[in-house]
Formats: structure tokens, C-alpha cells, sequence
């Protein structure tokens, strides 16, 4: 998953090891709020007489259930750590033929104490760095918005150790009280 705001240039990443109900990945949507889905359109399909549109992924019918937001396709060739890397901004390392989505991340990564770890960190994070691909090449065609070199604030964040609060608990916990 990837998280971009485009006023502020900060851009969070996570990789979620998740169960079939993923209530990992829901848990982690509520921590940043997002205002629009965007997903592989492999994951949509037409059907009906209508021509309505229906997810051939069960992730995304937990998130339309769960957030009030548009989910939206994007090319299945958007998804991939390299994918960002024909940016107009992004000029190739001399020592490579082809530049790698690491190579991408570094060029747009701010210089600040965090980005050595960050960097580090995201190389071994495939699913991450699609994501933050996908996410940033959508803002660049929906909203016609390029990042120039090094002005992200590009974050990796875990949500290993972290305790998942579910409404059910907190909502039963008030009714236990008020009794």
C-alpha cells in the first residue's frame, strides 16, 4: 500500500503480510484515510446487462464496504518498481543500461537523515514499491502532477508489533461500561 499527498510531497509505503479477511490491510487503510482507491484494473470487470462494474478481487469489495471513497483502475503496467522510472525527471545512473525502481525511489527521496534506512529498507519490499509506483504515476496522470528530483518524503512504515484495534471490541467495551 502506498499513501500520497500531493500538497505536502509525502509519500508513505507498506508491505502487509495479511490473512483472507484483511483485517491487516483495513487496520492500515484507517491510520491514513485515503480519499481515493486506486487498483490493477485486472481487478475490475463489466458485467450484467447494465455494464456495472464488479471487483474480481475480494479486497476490493471489503474496501468499498469498508470506506466511502472511489475505487479506480489503473493499468496493470503502473504497478511495477520500474514503472516510474520513463519519468521526464528521472535521468539514469551512467553505470546501468536500464534504471531500477530503487534507482527511481532514490532520485525522488529527499536528502534527510531517514533516507539511507529508507532506501534500505524499501530494496527488499516489492509489493511496497509497486504500490508507491502505481500511486505516483496515477497523481501524474489524473491530476497532471510530477515530482522533480528529490522532493518526496518518502517513508516505509511496518505495522508488525502494532496492536489492531477492531470496532467491534471498542463499541462492546462502551456497551459493557454503560451497563
Amino acid at each position: 500500500m502506498a499513501a500520497a499527498d500531493r500538497s505536502t510531497g509525502r509519500v508513505v509505503s507498506t508491505q502487509v503480510a495479511d490473512c483472507q479477511t484483511y483485517v491487516k490491510t483495513i487496520a492500515s487503510l484507517h491510520l491514513y484515510p485515503p480519499s481515493v482507491i486506486i487498483a490493477p484494473h485486472t481487478f475490475f470487470k463489466l458485467s450484467g446487462e447494465n455494464g456495472a462494474t464488479r471487483f474480481t478481487s475480494l479486497l476490493l469489495e471489503y474496501l468499498q464496504d469498508e470506506f466511502a471513497v472511489a475505487i479506480e483502475p489503473l493499468d496493470r503496467k503502473y504497478w511495477s518498481a520500474e514503472a516510474g522510472t520513463s519519468s521526464a525527471d528521472f535521468t539514469p545512473l551512467l553505470s546501468r543500461v536500464a534504471p531500477t525502481g530503487e534507482d527511481f525511489m532514490a532520485q525522488l527521496c529527499i536528502e534527510d537523515e531517514k533516507r539511507a534506512g529508507t532506501l534500505v529498507t524499501i530494496r527488499s519490499k516489492y509489493y511496497a514499491m509497486q504500490a508507491l509506483a502505481a500511486a505516483l504515476k496515477w497523481i501524474e496522470l489524473v491530476h497532471n502532477t510530477t515530482f522533480p528530483p528529490r522532493t518526496l518524503d518518502i517513508v516505509y512504515r511496518t505495522i508488525e508489533g502494532k496492536i489492531l484495534m477492531v470496532r467491534f471490541c471498542i463499541t462492546l467495551k462502551y456497551s459493557l461500561q454503560a451497563r
